[in-house]
């Protein structure tokens, strides 16, 4: 049963449900300082960076997708390297943008704003699930295309011993 292709487009597309509602505790707990606090001139939602990064954590669950190697049939494996850059795009993606973002405060620690920087990995998320769909689809499609093109080139098979 888990051996079908469509397995690990499903896996990328339930797990979000998930793991966004984790990050999202997981953010909760984060410290909130405001420019004052750490020594710039803009900005009233700043978090250290690394206790951010941790918020991405849950996305982990995402790479478990690569079990879907082991299926043993070489559709679910395409699959599953399709399915994989998102797996590992739903990692890199938050952590480009965390790194990429904020500010090094007075204390030496990096900061990122939190409020913009969260709702830019949110819109991330959700073009890469929207992207995971959209690549079941194509996925779908080009199974179902090359299904077609070998059943018309079978050759019927005579009964028989042909001399």
């Amino acid at each position: 049963m888990f051996r079908r292709w469509y397995w690990p487009f499903l896996w990328i597309l339930i797990v979000p449900l998930a793991t966004l509602p984790a990050s999202i505790a997981l953010q909760e707990g984060l410290e909130i300082y405001d420019q004052t606090q750490i020594g710039v001139a803009y900005g009233s939602t700043w978090v250290e960076r690394d206790y951010a990064l941790r918020t991405l954590a849950p996305a982990l669950l995402n790479l478990l997708v690569f079990a879907w190697l082991l299926a043993g049939t070489i559709r679910t494996a395409w699959a599953t390297l399709w399915v994989g850059v998102i797996a590992v795009a739903r990692l890199a993606i938050p952590a480009v943008i965390l790194f990429t973002t904020g500010v090094v405060g007075a204390d030496g620690i990096h900061y990122v704003d939190w409020t913009p920087t969260r709702a830019m990995i949110f819109v991330a998320e959700l073009e890469l699930w929207l992207g995971g769909l959209l690549l079941w689809l194509l996925f779908a499609l080009a199974t179902r295309v090359q299904d077609r093109y070998v059943e018309e080139r079978m050759e019927p098979v005579e009964e028989g011993w042909s001399h």
